[in-house]
C-alpha cells in the first residue's frame, strides 16, 4: 500500500480532529507549501493487450511491481525519485520547475525468450503552491514471434533458418535455426518493417537463393510463420504460412526462380 506525506499542518488537523471531534479545517487554513515549491502525486497504469493468450499478462497489470523513477528535464542522471510504484509517497514536494516521469517492468532487451518489457514515460511541470497528478501509461515494447518448421523440411533440405532483423538489433540480428522452441519477443517500433530472411540448403543438386519477406509489427502484435516444402511445376519451394488468429497477413508462396 502506498505511504502517504504528512505536513506539520495536516498533522495539527489530525490532532484537532481527535480532541475537538470536528472538521480540523477551519476558515482561514492554508496548506503551507514552501517558496518555489509544488507538489506531485504520480499516477501509474499499464496498458496490456498483446493479441495471443500465449503471454500471461496478470504480471504486468500489477502497479506495485513497476519501477519509478522521476528526474528533471535534461538530467536524467541526476534521479530524484527511484523506487518501486508501491514504495512511494502519497504525494512529492519538489521545486518548480519541468520534469519527466518514467516507469517500466521487465527486462529492456531487443530479443528476448522468456519476458516481456513494459515501459512509459511522461512530462510534467511543477508550479508555485500547486499539487498536480502526473499521469504516466506502460504498454509494451514488443511484438511476439513464432515460427515452426514443417518435420518434411528435414526431408528436402540439409539445413534451414530464418534471419529476423529489426531496427533495434540493429548492426546484428536474430538467427531462427530449427532447433529453437518459440515464441521469442522482438523489440520494434510502431509499425515498424520488421525484414525475414529465409535460408535453405537443399539436399538435391540445385542452387536457391535467399527468400526476403518483410512484415510490418507494432508492439503488443503478434505472428507466427510455419515452414514446409511444397513442389511446384517440378520446382522445390517453401510455404510460408501465416496464422490468422495472430496478425492477418496473406500466405506467401517463395520458389526462387533459379531452382530446377
Amino acid at each position: 500500500m502506498r505511504k502517504k506525506i504528512f505536513t506539520s499542518w495536516g498533522m495539527a488537523c489530525l490532532l484537532g480532529c481527535c480532541l475537538m471531534l470536528s472538521s480540523c479545517s477551519s476558515e482561514g487554513d492554508e496548506l503551507d507549501i514552501p517558496e518555489g515549491k509544488g507538489f506531485v502525486k504520480i499516477d501509474l497504469t499499464p496498458e496490456v493487450g498483446f493479441q495471443t493468450k500465449a503471454v500471461d499478462e496478470n504480471e504486468y497489470k500489477e502497479v506495485n511491481n513497476y519501477t519509478v523513477q522521476v528526474f528533471k528535464a535534461g538530467q536524467e542522471e541526476k534521479l530524484i525519485i527511484n523506487d518501486l510504484y508501491k514504495n512511494l509517497e502519497e504525494v512529492y514536494q519538489l521545486n518548480v520547475g519541468n520534469y519527466m516521469l518514467k516507469a517500466f517492468m521487465g527486462e529492456d532487451k531487443p530479443v528476448s525468450s522468456e519476458v516481456l518489457y513494459f515501459s512509459g514515460e511522461a512530462a510534467f511541470e511543477v508550479k508555485e503552491g500547486e499539487e498536480v497528478t502526473a499521469p504516466v501509461t506502460c504498454k509494451p515494447s514488443s511484438a511476439r514471434i513464432n515460427v515452426v518448421f514443417d518435420s518434411k523440411m528435414d526431408e528436402y533440405f540439409s539445413a534451414y533458418s530464418l534471419k529476423i532483423e529489426t531496427e533495434a538489433q540493429k548492426p546484428s540480428s536474430f538467427e531462427w535455426t530449427k532447433d529453437i522452441v518459440g515464441p521469442m519477443y522482438f523489440k520494434v517500433g510502431n509499425q515498424e518493417d520488421v525484414k525475414v530472411t529465409v535460408s535453405l540448403t537443399p539436399k538435391e543438386n540445385v542452387t536457391a537463393k535467399d527468400a526476403v519477406k518483410t512484415y510490418t509489427l507494432s508492439p503488443a502484435d503478434a505472428l507466427k510463420l510455419t515452414l514446409k516444402p511444397v513442389i511446384s511445376n517440378g520446382n522445390l519451394g517453401i510455404s510460408i504460412t501465416v496464422d490468422e488468429t495472430t496478425v492477418d497477413h496473406p500466405v506467401d508462396i517463395v520458389i526462387p526462380g533459379d531452382w530446377v
